[in-house]
């Protein structure tokens, strides 16, 4: 395999994702909120969340386990909150509505929250934040996930690393962004070291017994990442898990599917999403001026030795965002491969030579 990355145009890109919804009989508006969704993961340098993902995507919506055509239903709504079925089709679409739901109940509620249920892995939490800071409101999304950790002092995968994001919107600049699991690093940096042949530091994982190791191929065989700060991730995850899973009516726990392993069922995950109408909170030009206060005294205060700034969070991330959106996307070259084996199945253009 070329390990080779290479360098693809954005517009290039969502041009190869149109296509082959097209060829899966996507709707048009399903195909391109998933597109975006899918390439914000490669702008935020994250592209195992990206179109790394396409291939079993595809192969779990040949199975039926992924619906082409999902029929969206509001099965709750009560003012400023309502809950969403997602018919288990793609989670980029189904949060991507929920968030827009949820944007709308805020202008007119202040806050709006709308729970989604029967959905499926949606990609990178921070797209749907700036989905809500693009309206100039507060975004707050958090999604279950595969169960990958185990409970406190625990020998089981109970507990997804359940991302979450906070975005607050910054007018003329990047917006503070918080992106986040629970986990210390993610299931794909555990099998990156499986394929480089190398170890892992220490608290990054466990084996099936729940003895910590530095053995990749430990924690892929049925081991269990170990969450961030401990027991502050773990109490984080659980907490996520009874707002995107247990309050919506999705699955939660070890009854998530598994996106990889689990193809007999659907994945039935569960998003939880809220967004802050600043307006009725406080003044928005005084909200916009604390603000900057608040970020001027982070940004001018001492930093250690060897320390050259002081970032806010997502700052970097964006950086490598607006640096893509110019210069295209460093694809590994074992996604080129995967596309391009997509590319030719599907009769789509080549990405790359």
């Amino acid at each position: 395999m070329d390990a080779v990355p290479k360098r693809i145009a954005v517009q290039d890109l969502r041009d190869f994702c149109l296509s082959l919804f097209q060829k899966l009989d996507f709707a048009e508006e399903y195909a391109k909120a998933v597109t975006e969704a899918m390439l914000e993961g490669h702008l935020r340098g994250a592209h195992n969340q990206g179109l790394g993902r396409l291939p079993i995507y595809v192969k779990r919506i040949e199975l039926g386990l992924i619906n082409a055509k999902p029929v969206h239903r509001v099965v709750r709504d009560s003012g400023a909150a309502a809950v969403l079925d997602g018919d288990h089709g793609m989670g980029h679409y189904a949060a991507s509505k929920a968030m827009n739901m949820a944007i709308q109940k805020a202008e007119k509620h202040g806050i709006g929250a709308v729970g989604v249920m029967n959905s499926t892995h949606f990609g990178v939490a921070a797209y749907y934040g700036r989905l809500a800071v693009d309206r100039e409101k507060i975004g707050m999304v958090f999604t279950n996930s595969t169960a990958l950790m185990a409970a406190l002092g625990g020998a089981e995968r109970l507990i997804g690393n359940n991302p979450l994001s906070i975005a607050v919107p910054r007018p003329g600049h990047a917006p503070v962004l918080l992106d986040m699991a629970c986990s210390n690093v993610s299931y794909s940096t555990i099998q990156r070291a499986v394929q480089e042949g190398s170890q892992i530091p220490s608290g990054w994982g466990t084996d099936k017994n729940g003895v910590e190791t530095n053995d990749p191929a430990a924690v892929l065989d049925m081991g269990m990442l170990i969450p961030a700060g401990v027991h502050k991730g773990y109490g984080l995850a659980v907490m996520i898990d009874i707002l995107a899973g247990v309050l919506t009516g999705s699955a939660f726990g070890k009854d998530v599917g598994h996106l990889y392993k689990d193809l007999k069922d659907k994945q039935r995950t569960g998003h939880f999403l809220m967004a802050i109408d600043i307006d009725h909170f406080i003044d928005r030009k005084s909200f916009f001026n604390r603000l900057e206060t608040f970020i001027e005294s982070i940004k001018s205060s001492p930093r250690a030795p060897g320390v050259e700034e002081l970032l806010l969070p997502g700052e970097r991330s964006d950086r490598r965002r607006q640096g893509t959106l110019q210069a295209g996307v460093a694809l590994p070259g074992g996604i080129v491969q995967q596309l391009g084996e997509l590319a030719e199945k599907f009769e789509l253009k080549q990405l790359a030579p």
